[in-house]
């Protein structure tokens, strides 16, 4: 029989050559694994000469298209800052009306006769509201358009003087309502995609909810386009009422076109079906072609 001691020598024997045999196992493994990260590396070191290039291409072409962007951009006139102002100002105020950031950044530029077009209409409605026995509540938008010296100062400080008090108003305390909250993001989305060409829609929805921030919320969408549709009357009306009697000339009109016997009234001549019944423009109900 094997001694004690001479069983422990055989154990702790054994267990030596089982530690060797893992280290050279490792050591093995780990050369193995080597040779492929040495090969990626070079491989890495060989496509850095591609890589470099086509990132500095890149930063150039990203910074070219800005440098081109900010040389194309036209300096904003008074009254698109105006806009861009009040923007700031109403999203300052309004919660999740992030989407007038686009407005206040200058990201979305309105041209010029919008943005002068909304400041008189957005003045004329603040001051419907001081005096709502004129034109059944609405303001008097013929008179305003005819007027060839339309003081777009008086506007503008109208305007001014109820942005004080929003200015006034804590930041970010005035809830707009989940229907109006819902029609931003709609309007935002289809901005992004192209559908809309400027957000002035979503601008002024949110002017007028601040406008009529004491009024129940989920009606807010429903007065704002009753507002829009007599407010888009008053300018149609105005429109028809400043008609001319004019004569079209067969010899210069466009060989798609109908003209009729009095040469007063025309339409697309290549209709088919229901749409050959239209009336001509210049008649009841008359629409005109494109």
């Amino acid at each position: 029989m094997l001694s004690i001691h001479s069983a422990r020598r055989v154990t702790v024997g054994g267990q030596i050559a089982e530690v060797k045999k893992i280290k050279e196992s490792k050591a093995h493994l780990e050369t193995e694994s080597q040779v492929p990260l040495e090969k990626r590396a070079k491989m890495m070191q060989c496509l850095q000469f591609l890589v470099e290039p086509a990132k500095n291409i890149t930063v150039k072409l990203k910074e070219a298209r800005k440098r081109a962007k900010n040389e194309k951009r036209e300096p904003l006139d008074e009254s698109q800052l105006f806009i861009a102002q009040l923007a700031r100002d109403l999203s300052r105020v309004c919660q999740r009306s992030e989407v007038l950031e686009h407005i206040s950044t200058c990201e979305d530029v309105w041209p010029s006769l919008t943005c002068r077009a909304a400041i008189l209409e957005w003045a004329s409605l603040l001051e419907s509201k001081k005096r709502p026995e004129q034109t059944d509540g609405w303001p008097e938008w013929k008179d305003l358009a005819l007027s060839c010296d339309v003081d777009m100062e008086s506007a503008k400080r109208v305007i001014i003087n109820w942005a004080k008090e929003i200015r006034a108003i804590p930041e970010q305390t005035v809830w707009p309502g989940e229907a109006v909250v819902a029609m931003l993001d709609d309007l935002e989305a289809q901005w992004r995609r192209g559908k809309l060409d400027t957000l002035h829609t979503a601008m002024e929805l949110v002017f007028y909810t601040l406008a009529n921030r004491g009024q129940d919320k989920d009606s807010i969408p429903q007065q704002w386009l009753i507002w829009k549709q007599r407010s888009q009357k008053i300018v149609w009306d105005w429109i028809c009422d400043a008609g001319v009697e004019v004569t079209l000339d067969l010899d210069t009109a466009n060989p798609d076109l109908l003209i009729s016997e009095d040469e007063k009234r025309l339409r697309c001549g290549r209709l088919t079906g229901r749409a050959a019944q239209l009336p001509l423009l210049g008649t009841a109900g008359g629409v005109l072609w494109a």
